[in-house]
């Protein structure tokens, strides 16, 4: 078993790598208007209206981490 598996781990693995867009922008609406407002606390999280964010980065991690927080 330890053969096959350095034998598919020392192949070209780029092969297997997703493109990841440059930007990552989400807008939420939420039908409670005091989750959008207690969403709107994020760093970088902008408030479109009383039920409406907003977030944008460029960072995947940073986006993940936003939409586990909300």
């Amino acid at each position: 078993m330890n053969e096959g598996v350095k034998e598919a781990l020392s192949g070209d693995l780029s092969r297997h790598m997703i493109k990841l867009p440059e930007k990552f922008e989400i807008e939420i609406k939420f039908r409670n208007h005091f989750k959008a407002y207690r969403a709107s606390f994020y760093p970088g999280v902008e408030k479109l209206d009383s039920q409406t964010i907003k977030f944008v980065t460029n960072d995947y991690y940073e986006f993940l981490r936003m939409f586990l927080f909300i």
